[in-house]
């Protein structure tokens, strides 16, 4: 998957993706790209001033703001998300690319110079049979809630991934809805021969998107990384919804 700026590869000629960089125009305020148009709150009409969408590099000075994003995305629904975060941040580098002290392989979205939207990428493995292989995990995805449903989401995916080839990463793993993944490059893992990391991800949830690095040998059960099972934000707890997640295909 590659993306394109004015005529220019987002990852640079040292393979990695340049500090700043403006993906797109953002939709005008009051239009929702994927849902369509809603207008603004007790006005019935649209504005018009059209601001871009910078993707950059999260740098170590982003983590208060990060973990607020997160916060509020998530809100009293997950709780320990912004705790997850900050937690994670030492396993978000992957191999020479990232050595220790580097800035995390996570992306974070401006807007009018103001971060509001967020995604990070944390190093699990592939219990192989040949053996252990390091693959990338997507996880947390967080848009601040008056800025959802324009796209920002579906740009941080994007970048996400092509900021995950550049570092020569075989596969990058998630959980979530197969319907917003499934439409923006992601696949069911489990037909490709990948295990889930614990059966309580409902099967259609667990999903893979394949990168140049990948190979066929390069399959098995995923390991998360230590956080995720520390605070317990793996899978559901709910027993009746991943039937029900299940059987919904």
């Amino acid at each position: 998957m590659s993306f394109e700026v004015a005529g220019h590869s987002k990852v640079g000629p040292s393979g990695q993706l340049p500090a700043q960089l403006i993906l797109r125009r953002a939709a005008p305020t009051g239009f929702n790209r994927e849902m369509g148009v809603t207008g603004m709150a007790g006005q019935g009409k649209l504005r018009t001033m059209i601001s871009p969408v910078v993707l950059r590099r999260e740098s170590l000075s982003d983590a208060g703001a990060v973990e607020q994003i997160v916060g509020a995305a998530f809100g009293a629904d997950e709780p320990m998300l912004p705790t997850l975060v900050r937690a994670l941040r030492p396993y978000s580098r992957f191999a020479a690319q990232s050595p220790p002290g580097s800035d995390p392989l996570a992306l974070v979205a401006e807007l009018d110079g103001a971060a509001v939207g967020h995604v990070m990428l944390t190093v699990g493995h592939i219990d192989a049979w040949e053996s252990m292989v390091p693959v990338l995990v997507l996880s947390p995805l967080a848009v601040l809630p008056d800025h959802q449903g324009a796209g920002i989401g579906t740009d941080l995916v994007a970048g996400a991934v092509e900021l995950a080839a550049s570092t020569g990463a075989p596969a990058v793993f998630l959980e979530g809805s197969p319907t917003y993944y499934g439409a923006r490059g992601f696949t069911a893992a489990e037909p490709l021969g990948f295990r889930r990391p614990s059966l309580r991800i409902p099967a259609p949830a667990f999903q893979v998107a394949l990168l140049p690095g990948y190979r066929p040998w390069m399959t098995g059960t995923l390991v998360y990384p230590a956080p995720f099972w520390e605070l317990d934000c793996v899978g559901l707890r709910d027993r009746a919804l991943v039937q029900q997640i299940e059987a919904a295909g």
